[in-house]
């Protein structure tokens, strides 16, 4: 007779199909945060002021240093 604790060792617990569903799952909690940043960015009117700040000082730099590389 096989033990339940032997049985259970030579069968993944759900198998593929729970590895599937997790991996779902997670790709559907990053693509909800992606959204809920973005959202959260596109309102922030001092943040893409700084943004802009920081890009317009790193052209500058590019300018100065001659690399003109982006």
């Amino acid at each position: 007779m096989i033990e339940p604790a032997a049985e259970a060792a030579r069968e993944p617990v759900g198998g593929i199909g729970l590895m599937l569903a997790a991996i779902a799952g997670m790709a559907v909690i990053g693509v909800l945060a992606w959204r809920a940043v973005q959202r959260q960015e596109r309102g922030d009117a001092a943040l893409e002021a700084k943004l802009k700040a920081d890009d317009e000082r790193a052209a500058e730099g590019r300018r100065l240093d001659g690399t003109g590389n982006g």
